[in-house]
């Protein structure tokens, strides 16, 4: 009885799965369809999904980057923490003796090299998240035709941009990022003895000036200028090769297609060996 309890369990399982891998592989799919929309030209720019390129600028002031300090219009800045924590060493009940129980005269050797060659503690490394933060302003997209805004609110940005820095006593951050830790975010770069922490900064950034293709839904705002924004369809500002990004999605759309077809089969298998059980033990009693 249990066995025919688990067989219908897993055949739900498995076509739950194949429906699951199946929506998620028609994802895929649509999103790849629609990056490989063709490029229209911003002057001529319509509502609509829509695929744009041109080089990008900001609606005013731009944001400084809080690593490389330049003029931007978009960063992501991590800052993760090396900890140091000691821990005592680990020990085998009896020493010396179980481990020449264990592994003759040559472990008891070596059992008793580590006991005396080191302390009783040993350090451990670990890294700490301590911020995940973006910031953005109001864009425009220029191309030779015209100019249009781009939202990036909500956005998914793929920028090629990058930099990366590590403080430590020998090395302190720089003033201006110092300052922008201690002041917006109540980050302490200086431990307790007064020497800089280990930290590791990340920045991704989207700077003034970089060409980018923007694909997405364009909304006509009341006074008639066009705009960017998020809707219900993908919206990707990207400033790597677009078409690793269709690639990628279309692997991930055939790889979810084929999953979903094996786990259906096997599910529907499982399934009708779930009712041939059934209906054999309805007729034996």
């Amino acid at each position: 009885m249990i066995w025919i309890v688990f067989l219908g369990f897993l055949s739900l399982l498995l076509l739950a799965g194949g429906v699951a891998l199946g929506l998620y592989g028609w994802h895929n799919s649509r999103r790849a369809s629609q990056l490989e929309c063709p490029l229209s030209r911003i002057g001529k720019l319509k509502p609509g999904f829509r695929k744009i390129r041109g080089t990008v600028a900001a609606v005013g002031t731009p944001l400084n980057s809080p690593v490389s300090n330049k003029a931007c219009v978009y960063y992501r800045l991590r800052v993760y923490e090396d900890k140091k924590t000691y821990k005592e060493k680990p020990t085998l009940p009896a020493g010396v003796f179980t481990a020449f129980f264990l592994f003759g005269a040559l472990g008891a050797l070596l059992y008793r090299t580590y006991e005396v060659g080191a302390d009783d503690t040993r350090a451990e490394h670990s890294r700490r998240s301590l911020l995940d933060e973006e910031s953005d302003v109001l864009s425009l997209v220029e191309d030779d035709t015209g100019g249009v805004e781009v939202d990036l609110r909500r956005a998914t940005i793929l920028s090629k941009e990058k930099a990366r820095i590590v403080t430590d006593i020998n090395h302190p951050p720089p003033s201006h990022l110092e300052e922008l830790l201690r002041e917006e975010y109540d980050i302490d770069t200086v431990d307790r003895r007064g020497g800089f922490k280990t930290l590791h900064f990340i920045e991704d950034v989207l700077l003034v000036g970089a060409k980018v293709i923007v694909v997405g839904p364009v909304e006509q705002l009341k006074s008639g200028d066009l705009r960017f924004e998020k809707g219900d369809a993908p919206f990707l500002v990207c400033e790597r090769n677009m078409s690793k990004e269709i690639k990628a999605a279309r692997s991930g759309a055939l790889g979810c297609i084929i999953g979903s077809a094996s786990s259906l089969a096997v599910g529907l298998c499982c399934l009708l060996g779930f009712i041939f059980l059934v209906a054999s033990a309805l007729r034996a009693h």
